[in-house]
C-alpha cells in the first residue's frame, strides 16, 4: 500500500512537471506568434508605404510631363 502511495505521489509530480512544461511551451508559443504578427504588420506597412511612394512618383512624373507639354505649347504659340 505504501509503494502505491509513493507511486501515486511520483506520478502526480510527473504530471505536474508535464503540465508546467506544456504551459511554459504555450507561453513561448504565444510570444513567438505575437512577434510574427508584429513582423507581418510591419512588412505590410512597408509594402503599403512603398506602393504609396511609387504612386506618388508616377503622379509627379505625370505632372512634370504636363508642365513640359505646356512649356512646349507656349513656345509653339510664341513663334
Amino acid at each position: 500500500m505504501k509503494t502505491d502511495a509513493n507511486f501515486d505521489i511520483e506520478q502526480q509530480k510527473s504530471f505536474d512537471d508535464t503540465i508546467a512544461e506544456v504551459q511554459s511551451s504555450q507561453r513561448w508559443f504565444k510570444i513567438v506568434v505575437l512577434l510574427l504578427l508584429v513582423l507581418h504588420l510591419f512588412v505590410l506597412f512597408l509594402g503599403v508605404e512603398f506602393l504609396m511612394l511609387k504612386k506618388m512618383n508616377s503622379l509627379v512624373n505625370v505632372m512634370d510631363d504636363k508642365r513640359r507639354l505646356t512649356v512646349l505649347d507656349e513656345d509653339e504659340f510664341s513663334k
